[in-house]
């Protein structure tokens, strides 16, 4: 996921912006959540008629990685609708939609726990209590 954002319309410095995106304190599916709900709220909600329909989107895909070897957690995946194997993750997403926008809420990469499956384990041990450790115990 890219994101664009125009660097000289908010109030601080880009260097600022880049250590937050790139810090490991920060929890980022709890974040992306609590952003999106902000947004649904102060944004979309104010906009919509109160006849339309919110819903939540549960969207279950695969992301491909075909030509990648060396990537922690990379497994073999069964594609159902081309009827297949392929390697790469699957994609869990949630989105929040009043069928005229649509928001995601929450992702996640996930991998298997078979190990028979899996093309890269793991390839050093990471302490189960940081942030990164749990990632990888989720997926």
């Amino acid at each position: 996921m890219q994101i664009h954002i125009q660097l000289n319309a908010v109030p601080f410095a880009k260097d600022i912006f880049y250590r937050f995106m790139n810090s490991c304190h920060i929890h980022w599916p709890r974040f992306i959540t609590l952003l999106a709900a902000t947004i649904i709220q102060s944004t979309i909600a104010p906009l919509t008629n109160a006849n339309r329909i919110n819903v939540l989107i549960l969207d279950d895909s695969i992301y491909h990685r075909a030509r990648s070897k060396r990537v922690e957690l990379l497994t073999r995946l069964y594609d159902h609708a081309k009827k297949e194997c392929s390697y790469g993750f699957r994609m869990l997403t949630l989105c929040h939609s009043d069928s005229n926008t649509l928001l995601p809420v929450s992702l996640t990469l996930m991998s298997t726990e078979n190990w028979k499956h899996r093309l890269c384990a793991s390839s050093e041990k990471v302490d189960a209590l940081t942030s990164g450790g749990k990632g990888r115990k989720f997926a």
